[in-house]
Formats: structure tokens, sequence, C-alpha cells
């Protein structure tokens, strides 16, 4: 049967909001069609840090355990591995986000402060690396976070985690630099609040990401065109709010500014307690010194961040065609909710995913999503788009 919702938006047009309904929206399921990374060999995937597709539908897949990206085809077909351990040009030290310039693959790698790039035949072109202080980053150091499309950078403060846990919201500066490491402007304000929770023993800090964070989500195109932020702080009462999508160009300019209008679901008990068991199994494994589960079960609900409603999006992706993937409250049920947006901010779909894996990237014909088995061995899924399943 074909299900459809009536969605509304609050359209912000020269700081005006003008509420608006939007037609029945169809429905979008998903269906499993290629796997990569399966098995053992060169093609076998460890962690998945980041997934970006090629113009040619290659598949590229940051590894920062086995300090590579991995190439495969549209079919999952294993074809190369880019890069490896080291400090050299085209070496890697943890490699995270992944994006084009052009037909130019940039990496990001956090430890060694910089930005490789490479064509996509895995030759590598050059490097990009600063960290830098000034009064636009508010006196903070910021390192390569992102190439953007006009050759200009993104950088990011590598937040101490003692200063955004436990305390009240902490505002950074998103700062474009010159790919020389010049401060250029100030594209936004990014926030941090209620990301992590910590538990103090004498000396001894224990840092754990709260499982109801409320934080800004931001990504970058993967063309590095511009910069998605969703503002999704929890709501404090039951009748109907808002949270908001911004899209800012490279250039600085706002081109989308619209809050979508929801009804907020409340953070239930049975939510709580699942929260904690996590916490208790993924920390019991981590500590070198473990107390007993009842003990650190105490210790994490005294320091678990509990609003009364769900953050609305837990999720954001953003498409090579331009849409934006919205995942909205997790209800710990087996599938998942995503609104699909257009580049103008207009809700095309509603996609009803698995909840259990992790979606890595998204358009409006294919998603690929990291799946982990029992033992937390990853693959990675190619999901073929339904429309009106």
């Amino acid at each position: 049967m074909k299900v459809s919702a009536v969605l509304h938006f609050a359209l912000l047009v020269a700081g005006h909001s003008t509420l608006a309904a939007q037609a029945p929206v169809p429905l979008w399921r998903v269906a499993p069609e290629v796997r990569a990374g399966t098995g053992e060999g060169p093609g076998a995937l460890s962690a998945v840090s980041d997934v970006t597709i090629g113009r040619d539908g290659s598949v590229y897949v940051s590894q920062p355990q086995e300090n590579a990206v991995k190439v495969y085809d549209a079919q999952g077909r294993y074809l190369r591995s880019i890069g490896r351990e080291g400090s050299g040009p085209g070496e890697f030290d943890r490699p995270s986000s992944l994006g084009w310039r052009g037909d130019t693959l940039w990496v990001t790698d956090t430890p060694q402060t910089r930005i490789s790039l490479f064509l996509p035949s895995g030759r590598f072109v050059r490097s990009i690396s600063f960290s830098r202080a000034a009064p636009l980053t508010d006196g903070r150091h910021h390192i390569p976070y992102s190439l953007l499309a006009d050759g200009s950078v993104l950088g990011m403060w590598q937040t101490p985690l003692s200063l955004i846990a436990g305390t009240p919201p902490v505002s950074v500066p998103m700062v474009r630099f010159t790919a020389r490491g010049e401060p250029i402007a100030v594209l936004a304000r990014d926030e941090h609040r209620n990301e992590f929770g910590v538990i103090a023993e004498g000396t001894s800090r224990t840092y754990f990401p709260q499982r109801f964070t409320d934080t800004p989500l931001t990504a970058v195109s993967p063309d590095g065109s511009a910069v998605v932020i969703v503002r999704r702080n929890a709501a404090t009462r039951s009748d109907s709010t808002v949270f908001s999508v911004q899209r800012i160009h490279h250039s600085g300019r706002v081109t989308l500014a619209r809050n979508y209008q929801y009804r907020p679901q409340p953070v239930t008990r049975e939510m709580v307690e699942r929260a904690l068991d996590e916490h208790v199994g993924g920390l019991g494994e981590t500590r070198i010194r473990t107390p007993e589960a009842s003990v650190l079960r105490r210790q994490i609900r005294d320091n678990l961040y509990r609003p009364r409603f769900l953050p609305p999006v837990t999720r954001l992706v953003l498409g090579r065609d331009g849409t934006i993937w919205l995942r909205r409250e997790d209800l710990g049920r087996e599938m998942a909710w995503w609104h699909v947006l257009d580049a103008s901010g207009r809700i095309i779909a509603r996609a009803w995913v698995p909840a259990g894996v992790r979606v890595a990237y998204a358009d409006r014909t294919q998603i690929w999503a990291v799946e982990k088995d029992e033992l937390d061995v990853p693959t990675l899924v190619k999901y073929r788009i339904v429309p009106g399943g």
C-alpha cells in the first residue's frame, strides 16, 4: 500500500517565518542490492570513517585503522587501496573525511593536521597543512577539515573534551582559510551542547558520548560547494515546534534557511535504560579499571543528558545530487524514517531505512550504509531506492 504524509515547513524569508503547508510526500523504501568489503583479503573492511562516490560510480571508503582509502566499483568489487601508514607524501595517520574538488579526491588526516589530494587513480597530488590561531578563530588553533570548491579550506578546532563535557554550550567559529592557512572569513558559528558526559574519579576523567545529544549537525557537500547545518535543540514542551536547516555557500552566502515543524517525541524510561545498557557495555570494554556494572551504571545515569523529548534529527547526509537527508528521531524500532530534501529545501520523500545501519552516503537513486555483524565486523551495503514501495 502506498503511504504518504502531510508535512509542514516554515520558510524563512528576510528574517520572517511564513508557515505553509506542503503537498503529501511520497514514501521511498530501500532494497539491498550490492555488498562491498565482505570476506577476507585486501578488500575486506575494517572500521569505516567516511564514504564518498566518484563521478564514475566508484565507492571510496576511509579506513582509519588501516591508514588507507579502499576503492570499490559500483558493484562492490574491490579495485585498489590509496595510501599507507606513515607521515610522508600520500601517507596517513587515521584518515577520516573524504570529498571531491572536481575530479580530485581529498582526504582529511587530523593527527597530521593536513588534507591530502589524490587523482581517482590513487596518484598523490599534494597536501595542505596548517595549524593557525587568529582573531577570526577566537584565538583557538584551527587545522584543515574540508577542502571547498574554490580551493579554500574549512578549518576546525580540535576541541578538548574537557571543555565541552558537562558544561554550558561552547560556541566555535567555522572559519574559511586559504590553502596556506591564512584566515579569510567566518562562515558560521558551530555549537557544542550536551555532546559528552564525564565521570570524575579523583584526578581521573572518563568521557562518553551523550545518547540524546542535540548538538547541531554539520556536513560539507561532497563537491565542497556548501556547508549544511541542522540545529535540532530538544523540545521542552509537547506542542508542535521546529528544527532548522541552513545551507551556506563557500563564499559565505546563505542559500537555504528553513524551519521544519514537527511534534516532539518523548524520551521514555525504556530509551534511557537502553542507553545505559549501551554505555555500560562500551565503557566496560575500554576502561583500564572498571567498577562493578551496577556502580558504572549509576555513574553514567548521574551524568546522562536526559531531555524531556528526543532531538528531532539524529543524522545528516548530503548527496552529490544536492539532496539533504535527515534521519529523524531514534525510536528504538527496526526501521528509521529519513526526510529527503531537494536543493530548495522542499521535502520530496520520506525514506524507510533499516535503523541498524549507518548511512554514509545517499542520493535519489542509492544509499551506501555500514552494516555490522554480531562481531562488529563492518560491511558496506548498497541499497536501491524504491519509490512508492
